[in-house]
C-alpha cells in the first residue's frame, strides 16, 4: 500500500516521484510521503499519531471482582481535547458469564472511567478500550 501526500491509498504497482519507503514488517510494507507515524506503549496502553493530527489510543483495563465499580483508565498519551471513547467486552478466559455491557464516563484529555454491567450490578473481567482524538 502507498499513500500519497494527501494520504490517498494507491495501488502498491503505481510509480510515484520523491516517495519514501519504510522497511517491511509482518509482512506488511508501509510505503508514504511527507508524513511521520509515532507509536508506542507503556503500561497504561498503546498509542499510534497520525500526520494530520489523529491519535488513537487503546488498551485493556481488568476488574477484579464486583465490587471495583468505575475504574479510572489513564490514557497512555494525553490528548489536546476530549477524545471519543468506546469500551467492550473481552470475552476471553476469566470473563464473567454474567456481564452485559463495557461503560464508559467522565471523558478527560489524559482519563476516562469504564465499569463492567451485569444484571445483577458491576462484572468482573476484561474491557477493552479504545480513544480516538487529537494530539496537536
Amino acid at each position: 500500500m502507498r499513500i500519497r501526500k494527501k494520504y490517498q491509498v494507491i495501488p502498491t504497482n503505481a510509480k510515484l516521484e520523491n516517495e519514501y519507503s519504510t522497511s517491511s514488517k509482518n509482512g506488511y510494507n508501509c510505503e508514504y510521503i511527507n508524513g511521520l507515524i509515532e507509536s508506542g506503549s507503556n503500561t497504561n496502553g498503546s498509542y499510534i499519531k497520525f500526520p494530520d493530527g489523529t491519535m488513537i489510543c487503546n488498551g485493556t483495563k481488568y476488574f477484579a471482582n464486583t465490587s471495583d465499580a468505575w475504574q479510572v483508565q489513564t490514557f497512555p498519551v494525553s490528548f489536546i481535547a476530549e477524545p471519543n471513547v468506546i469500551a467492550t467486552l473481552n470475552t476471553g478466559i476469566g470473563q464473567s458469564s454474567t456481564v452485559a455491557a463495557a461503560k464508559v464516563s467522565k471523558i478527560a484529555t489524559n482519563q476516562c472511567e469504564i465499569c463492567l454491567i451485569s444484571p445483577s450490578g458491576y462484572g468482573t473481567g476484561n474491557a477493552e478500550w479504545i480513544a480516538i482524538g487529537k494530539w496537536k
